[in-house]
């Protein structure tokens, strides 16, 4: 191959290491190059590599937070390379055409995102094609996101049913994350729209389809799908089965070493103890909150020492309500000990509740 060429694949390469290590100004130096060296050249290859260089220079514009820019560069990318003008391969155009609604979308532009989703499924989405079947699902996830945030809730429904149709049977981890949370977001919809029993129904297809994973990402999804579910129980009233669901999420996660899913056995243990004080089940709804702190309470990861932060005030408030003033000092003195030098989030409240607690105290109110 000639020198030029050589050159050429090489500055290619080396922009692709540099955006991959994070040097994303370098990387966009070296692309820019290739376009200022080889623009005006007449082979093929050449050519072929330009296109590679601008292409990729979108793509680092969009990870750097900079749509603008992005979305300039892909719309330049396909006026040269689109329908054959120049040789680019299938997999650039897609990429670019993604790219494209992707910019759209993070500059608010998200009714001419949806119509660059469609262009691009119109094109790539109906097999056989070289485009990987993960890109056409996070096409037709940000589709479905879009059209969502429009409040077009028919069509996003659509969207995220396409998705479970045509992948629910992937063996694929990337595929099983999107198709878990297409199965998500179709149950917030239903519940969105007062549709609660079909919101259900999208959260039960999720555990019996996912219920078995393998894979944190997608256990975290049936976490997040049976939470759903527990929160659509207590607004329904039916606090016996929210309580279940909180259950089955302790009972399928609750050695899970992953941070993840150990915020979500917290959060569920949360909402356990308030379905349990709504049904006047006061000693169970105390075991509840005793649990969060007796799992987490050695806990380093913040967010796990937020949740058992909200667990001691949630007790300290039902022994307060009981007239048991004694046992909930205990409680707040507790909160002082762990979060003493808090002043925000949920250990910043609850200290803040304590320092309150005490001064009632003090001023004979309790």
């Amino acid at each position: 191959a000639p020198l030029h060429e050589h050159v050429a694949r090489a500055l290619v390469a080396k922009g692709e290491i540099l955006a991959q290590v994070g040097r994303g100004k370098e990387a966009l130096e070296t692309y820019q190059e290739i376009q200022s060296r080889f623009d005006e050249a007449e082979e093929t290859r050449l050519r072929e590599q330009v296109g590679r260089a601008l292409f990729s220079q979108g793509a680092v514009l969009g990870s750097m937070g900079r749509p603008d820019e992005a979305l300039q560069t892909y719309n330049a990318f396909l006026e040269r390379f689109d329908e054959g003008r120049e040789l680019a391969s299938m997999e650039a155009v897609a990429g670019a055409l993604y790219g494209r609604a992707v910019a759209l979308g993070a500059l608010g532009r998200v009714e001419e995102e949806v119509d660059a989703y469609d262009d691009f499924l119109s094109r790539f989405e109906q097999p056989p094609g070289r485009i990987p079947k993960g890109q056409v699902a996070e096409a037709m996830a940000g589709k479905g996101a879009a059209l969502r945030q429009l409040g077009r809730l028919e069509e996003a429904l659509g969207a995220y049913e396409e998705i479970v149709r045509r992948f629910g049977s992937a063996r694929d981890e990337a595929l099983r994350q999107r198709v878990a949370d297409a199965l998500i977001s179709k149950g917030a919809i239903l519940a969105d729209r007062g549709l609660p029993n079909a919101a259900l129904d999208a959260y039960a297809e999720l555990v019996s389809g996912f219920g078995d994973a393998r894979e944190t990402a997608v256990r975290e999804r049936v976490a997040d799908g049976l939470f759903a579910r527990a929160s659509i129980l207590s607004t329904m009233g039916l606090g016996n089965e929210a309580v279940a669901a909180c259950d089955e999420i302790v009972a399928r996660f609750g050695d899970a070493r992953e941070a993840t899913l150990r915020e979500w056995v917290a959060n569920a243990l949360i909402k356990k103890g308030v379905a349990l004080v709504s049904m006047g089940r006061i000693n169970q709804a105390i075991e509840a909150y005793d649990d969060v702190l007796a799992r987490f309470g050695d806990a380093r990861a913040p967010v796990l020492q937020e949740w058992v932060a909200t667990a001691l005030v949630k007790e300290g408030m039902i022994l307060v309500a009981l007239g048991l003033v004694p046992a909930a000092l205990d409680v707040y003195n507790e909160i002082l000990r762990r979060f003493g030098d808090a002043a925000e989030g949920a250990a910043g409240e609850a200290v803040a509740d304590a320092h309150f607690f005490k001064q009632q105290m003090r001023a004979g109110l309790l």
